[in-house]
């Protein structure tokens, strides 16, 4: 059996910009809002010659509370597989603990079906519960630091000396790292 390695990544904070909606920031509703990072492009053609498989692992949970249709997440999630054609991308709509992250669900499941080895994948993301996921499901993590991180979500606040493997505060520091 073969295994793979994988780079999962984040989507909204990492792969595109959050918008900034009155005095909070919330991911893109429409293709309109999207604002692709470009920074990611150069990570995925590394990620790519290192023989990565890449994928992305969502929580969109303003499809359950509002603000954001089916439709339009389909389309701002096509719009990105365009730029970095993404090996599968998994997003949890449920805004359910069960599903979401930092609940493992999404990242296990990828593993799983596409036979990852955990030593060897890497999720990387812009806020706690993200490094949270990676931890519980057992693979490594990169924390795109920002000003945001660590603030609590509807989940509450994050636990005590959660720490990434790696924190970089711009993804080609991934690349001159050069660490995977």
């Amino acid at each position: 059996m073969v295994i793979n390695r994988g780079f999962i990544f984040d989507r909204d904070g990492v792969l595109n910009h959050l918008v900034k909606d009155n005095s909070t920031f919330r991911p893109p509703w429409s293709l309109e809002e999207l604002e692709i990072d470009a920074e990611n492009k150069d990570l995925v053609v590394y990620l790519r010659e290192k023989n990565y498989k890449l994928f992305v692992a969502s929580n969109q949970p303003d499809i359950k509370r509002g603000g954001l249709t089916i439709t339009n997440l389909n389309y701002i999630n096509n719009e990105i597989d365009k730029v970095f054609n993404f090996d599968e991308i998994v997003v949890d709509t449920t805004d359910d603990v069960n599903f979401k992250k930092p609940n493992p669900y999404m990242i296990n499941k990828l593993i799983e079906q596409n036979s990852l080895n955990r030593k060897k994948t890497w999720l990387i993301g812009d806020r706690w519960v993200d490094i949270l996921a990676a931890k519980n499901a057992n693979i490594n993590s990169i924390l795109l630091k920002k000003e945001y991180s660590f603030n609590a979500t509807s989940l509450g606040s994050p636990p005590d000396n959660l720490k990434a493997d790696v924190t970089v505060k711009k993804i080609n520091e991934i690349i001159s790292l050069d660490f995977l």
